[in-house]
């Protein structure tokens, strides 16, 4: 009995304990329950099997959204992701800065292996902040906005002027692109075989005194670097690879286009002499020249313009056709000579700098290829030509035969590289010509530059040039214009 009654007790503990048990588990579950039905989506804490303290989130559709948009920053570490924009330079070869100058964040060329997460994520914008082009461009810190300050400037700052007057000038040409808003200028330092610097290869330009020398008062090119750099401008070194003097001008003693007078090296078309691309020892100066430049001068960039062949007509270089054109059509022996040239700038550029190599060919695709023998579509596909084409896409939104909505397109469909950017070329000049057939809407600028911003691969704009950019004419269009770099 007394065991029997032992039991009972036993027993009686037993079934309190588990009763009092029983009854602490649902204040827990109650808890959480409570926190779901609340909607709070915090996180709480519970214990884990160990003693520790883990955290159970219940979350929100709002708190969903934002674990979506944290997770796009908390991608780990990968060849292409452990730089971003705002560090200054992706791991794939290319620098951030050109892949927000393509409208998109920094990521491998299609294909790679080394692309860290999907295009969902990364182009995800943030909830709290939408996306507004108008409002924040994304081009505001990268994007090229330049201008082209041409021989035809330097005519009324530096003919006959000293080398103080022509600083103080091109110090107030800069300081006015700088208070616009603009961030490069592209200025010429060989126009017409000739040099605004101290070349070993080429005379002084005609515009220090009138004529063609072989001395040179002052280096212009030095004087507008060092200034140019002091106000944070970038500037490139603006070069007309073939064409030379004006067939009336008196030549220097030691010319090039002087030497090589009479000979299959140079030939007269139109008012100006020009170097002929098919000759070896031609294109050898016009590198020699560049790499002068390079070496030289703290330049960020080489810039080449529209003037390759200068006609389709055969009777030009029919010499050196015959002499090297090896069974080639004209037109594929002609282009194969100035691709020539284009790739070994680029190359013995990117040999001595980090520095831009870019092409401003004619707004006419067709003309490129089939009249001045410039192959946009290879220089823009295929790397080791050139980092950006700037075309002269110089015509309204209807006017034929070519509107600029149709050359844009066209132009979109040329540069395709990843190494290339496509930069617009915008003709100022069409404003001041108001009543012999310019433009005169006063937006007609601003619409260009937005509607080049939709390019994946965009780049920036170029004006032409400086004295139509800054006119009074252009007052409206420049103001409508500068609203969209702020």
């Amino acid at each position: 009995m007394k065991i029997l009654k032992n039991l009972k007790i036993f027993f009686c503990i037993i079934l309190c304990f588990l009763l009092t048990a029983g009854s602490r588990i649902p204040s827990s579950i109650q808890s959480v329950s409570d926190n779901i039905e609340a909607g709070t989506g915090q996180h709480q804490s519970v214990s884990g099997i160990d003693g520790s303290s883990q955290s159970t989130a219940v979350s929100s559709p709002e708190t969903e959204t934002q674990s979506e948009t944290d997770a796009d920053s908390a991608v780990p570490d990968s060849p292409s992701s452990s730089g971003s924009a705002q560090s200054g330079s992706s791991q794939n070869g290319q620098s951030a800065s050109s892949s927000v100058l393509s409208g998109s964040r920094p990521q491998s060329s299609s294909g790679s292996s080394s692309q860290s997460k999907p295009q969902s994520a990364v182009e995800k914008p943030s909830s709290s902040t939408p996306s507004s082009p108008q409002q924040t461009p994304p081009q505001s810190k990268t994007e090229i906005r330049a201008v082209w300050i041409s021989f035809l400037e330097y005519q009324s700052i530096l003919r006959g002027k000293s080398e103080s007057s022509f600083k103080k000038a091109i110090a107030s040409y800069f300081d006015k692109c700088v208070s616009y808003g603009l961030n490069t200028v592209i200025v010429h330092a060989r126009s017409h075989s000739d040099a605004f610097y101290k070349s070993r290869y080429y005379p002084a330009s005609v515009h220090f005194t009138g004529k063609r020398q072989n001395s040179f008062p002052f280096d212009p090119l030095k004087i507008m670097v060092a200034e140019a750099h002091k106000r944070g401008l970038k500037i490139e070194a603006w070069v007309n690879p073939y064409r030379g003097s004006h067939i009336s001008e008196t030549l220097a003693a030691d010319d090039p286009v002087k030497k090589w007078l009479g000979t299959e090296k140079v030939f007269a078309f139109g008012e100006y002499y020009y170097l002929n691309p098919g000759e070896p020892e031609v294109r050898q100066l016009i590198l020699n020249g560049i790499i002068e430049l390079v070496e030289n001068y703290d330049i960020d960039g080489i810039h080449f313009d529209d003037y390759f062949y200068p006609t389709a007509d055969s009777s030009i270089d029919k010499s050196t056709y015959n002499k090297y054109g090896g069974g080639k059509t004209l037109k594929v022996f002609r282009t194969d000579c100035v691709n020539k040239l284009v790739s070994s700038v680029y190359r013995e550029i990117k040999n001595r700098k980090n520095i831009t190599f870019g092409i401003s060919p004619e707004g006419n695709i067709d003309n490129c290829l089939n009249k001045s023998f410039a192959d946009v579509k290879l220089w823009g596909s295929t790397p080791g030509y050139v980092d950006y084409l700037a075309p002269q896409i110089y015509w309204d939104y209807d006017q034929k035969p070519l509107p600029y909505q149709k050359a844009l397109s066209d132009w979109k469909k040329t540069v395709t590289s990843p190494k290339a950017r496509l930069i617009t070329g915008h003709a100022a000049y069409r404003v001041v010509e108001i009543g012999t057939g310019g433009w005169a809407t006063g937006d007609i600028l601003k619409r260009q530059v937005l509607d080049a911003r939709s390019a994946s691969n965009y780049g920036g704009f170029i004006m032409f040039r400086y004295d139509f950019f800054f006119s009074g004419a252009l007052a409206a269009e420049r103001e409508n214009l500068k609203g969209i770099l702020n």
